[in-house]
């Protein structure tokens, strides 16, 4: 049995439903028989109703039922999925894809499921291509860990193109984030690739809190042939210098959000490595690594290290600004003390959104907390940390950090004095250990005498220059200058 239809002139526009007795089909059309794969309808579908595939899964299409809930150009926007499941079920998957492409039907790229969303001239507001929300309302019936994923993304590359380690092929990346701002003139607010949110509410517990794990899973037994690495920073080789690329690898804290870490909770790093075991590993526990931080080839133009208190500088200087500086020159090792460090600072311009207790840093080194302000600007600071500089600073200082910007600093120093061997001993007022005998720059010598030169004490050895006395716990050691003994007092 056929139906046909009519255009308005009376012409036959060929049979639109067709109903086969032998078979049971219904064919819309010439070219597209249903109930097969390849269904369809030419016009959009309206849902009115629940679609009832079993009297346990039903898809719902819109709260209230009504036109007012459905899409004009086909399928309901609300669909949600209701019922009991099957019980004896092992999985229940709400769409499943698969294809299968013969070799006359090779196609350059097969995508499972693809969104695409125009933003185009009228529309207004934000836009989500797809949010995965799962809510756990209730504990699981069975009392057991069912452990809900919201979004779960496996690669399984089980089959390759090539098995030639001198000539791979095959890429498998799991997943492949690409963001971008394109077009010219466009002044956005971010350009922010992931951002993971972590948040344990007060009054729950849990006994890992971890917003990002690098994990090597069972079943990893090889190792790359080129790198191996958990964590990658790279950049494409055809951007050219001065234009793209990042400015800091790893930032701990960034515009518009605070520093990390909890002032209040001891134990805190920037960086730890803990190689402890939870006990019942298979195999040898061994934190054995070759290398801590390697930065070898690296050309630094300001520093190879910088924290309070302590930094290397491009060429491996250390200064050891504790006060003390231990660097190297021609001339050898070489340990000086900085002349200027500082005491106390009055505050030379207040800045703009400061609060109580703002930690700020200075140019020379020194830490500061506000301690008074007037609206949001600085007012009182007092030293947290000392700086230290080989000359005294010229005022005002610039400050960084803390919640505001702006405040600068007249910082009041002070001479740090030499170095001491002992705080009760002598120091070294020169500028080394070595001289001649004779010598008037005021080196403490240290030789090795001969003979029994004018001014050693009766009870020296002969060939002594260097004495310890068990009974006062001093080393002696002969001036050949004053020709006399010092000691050093070593408890």
């Amino acid at each position: 049995m056929q139906l046909f239809g009519y255009n308005d002139a009376g012409a036959s526009l060929g049979p639109v439903l067709l109903f086969t007795r032998a078979t049971g089909a219904i064919t819309f059309d010439p070219n597209q028989v249903y109930p097969n794969a390849f269904y369809r309808m030419n016009q959009p579908f309206f849902a009115q109703s629940a679609f009832g595939q079993t009297t346990a899964r039903v898809m719902v299409s819109g709260s209230t039922m009504t036109t007012t809930s459905i899409n004009p150009y086909g399928i309901a926007q609300n669909i949600a999925w209701s019922g009991v499941l099957d019980t004896g079920q092992p999985t229940f998957n709400s769409i499943v894809s698969n294809d299968t492409i013969t070799v006359s039907q090779s196609l350059p790229s097969v995508t499972q499921l693809a969104m695409t969303h125009n933003y185009n001239a009228g529309a207004t507001s934000s836009r989500t291509q797809a949010i995965f929300l799962f809510n756990k309302n209730a504990a699981s019936a069975d009392g057991k860990d069912g452990s809900p994923a919201n979004l779960g993304c496996f690669m399984h590359y089980d089959v390759g193109d090539s098995t030639n380690p001198l000539s791979p092929l095959g890429r498998a990346s799991c997943v492949n984030f690409d963001g971008r701002i394109g077009g010219t003139g466009i002044a956005a607010i971010a350009l922010l690739i992931q951002e993971n949110d972590i948040r344990l509410y007060a009054g729950n517990t849990a006994v890992s809190k971890v917003n990002l794990d690098l994990h090597n899973a069972i079943g990893d037994a090889a190792h790359g042939t080129v790198e191996d690495v958990s964590l990658a920073f790279t950049a494409s080789p055809l951007i050219a210098p001065g234009t793209g690329g990042c400015k800091t690898m790893i930032s701990i804290g960034r515009s518009g959000n605070i520093f990390p870490f909890d002032p209040l909770l001891s134990g805190t790093a920037v960086m730890q490595a803990i190689p402890s075991g939870l006990g019942n590993i298979p195999n040898a526990f061994n934190p054995a690594v070759s290398y801590g931080i390697d930065l070898t080839g690296l050309n630094f133009t300001a520093y190879a290290w910088r924290s309070t208190g302590f930094w290397v500088d491009g060429t491996g200087q250390i200064p050891v600004m504790g006060p003390g500086a231990v660097t190297y020159n021609t001339g050898g090792l070489q340990i000086d003390v900085p002349n200027m460090r500082e005491v106390s600072a009055t505050v030379a311009a207040g800045g703009t959104g400061y609060k109580i207790n703002d930690v700020i840093t200075d140019s020379i080194g020194g830490l500061w907390t506000v301690t008074g302000i007037s609206g949001n600007a600085a007012t009182t600071v007092s030293l947290l940390k000392t700086g230290y500089s080989g000359s005294t600073p010229t005022n005002p200082v610039a400050t960084s950090f803390g919640g505001g910007s702006g405040l600068t600093l007249n910082v009041t120093t002070a001479a740090t004095g030499t170095l001491t061997l002992n705080p009760s001993g002598d120091t070294i007022i020169g500028k080394g250990l070595a001289g001649a005998v004779g010598d008037t720059k005021g080196h403490l010598l240290i030789p090795f005498v001969s003979g029994t030169p004018t001014g050693v004490p009766a009870n020296a050895s002969k060939g002594i220059a260097l004495r310890y006395d068990t009974t006062a716990h001093k080393l002696w050691v002969y001036d050949t200058n004053g020709n006399t003994w010092r000691g050093v007092v070593l408890t």
